[in-house]
């Protein structure tokens, strides 16, 4: 298993960036022929040097990933907990989405879905009975929640395993 990239993957991730060797020694705390040394392979730097300028990159790179702010659906519709689960369908129908989260002033306290009403039609509840319910009594746990800041690359990790991830902006 290898811990530190080679020289010549550190040098092609720093150019990939467009920094300049000056600009990432500034932001390593290193010097500028300290850099050039180590991508010339003239010196093997410690651990700890090495990680300060693997730090440097990193920070650069993720500063460089679309944020969920680039790509997110603003204007989210969603349902209140003693809204009946017909106007929740009513709802999911008319904005052609398969779930919506549950809030209770501002705050996502849980999330109604296709998959789990047809459940609950499988397992032998009526239309009307399930469609007069609180949302309350068959939303199921919140849906997970990101800042707009977060790096699509978090988010998609979230998508795996929920059906969607709502961005809190100030709470």
């Amino acid at each position: 298993m290898e811990l530190l990239p080679e020289v010549a993957d550190f040098a092609h991730r720093r150019r990939a960036l467009g920094l300049k060797q000056r600009e990432l020694a500034a932001a390593a705390g290193v010097s500028q022929s300290f850099v050039a040394k180590v991508e010339a392979g003239k010196i093997n730097p410690s651990y700890a040097m090495m990680k300060k300028l693997l730090s440097a990159l990193e920070a650069r790179e993720l500063g460089k990933q679309p944020r969920v702010k680039d790509v997110m659906h603003r204007g989210v519709i969603s349902v209140g907990p003693r809204e009946r689960v017909s106007m929740a369908i009513q709802k999911m129908r008319h904005a052609n989405v398969s779930q919506l989260p549950v809030l209770e002033h501002a705050a996502s306290i849980g999330c109604i879905s296709e998959r789990t009403l047809v459940k609950r039609l499988e397992q032998g509840e009526t239309a009307s009975t399930l469609g007069a319910q609180a949302v309350s009594a068959v939303m199921e746990e919140a849906l997970p929640q990101v800042n707009e800041d977060t790096p699509l690359r978090a988010v998609a990790a979230l998508m795996a395993h929920n059906p969607a991830v709502l961005v809190a902006k100030q709470g």
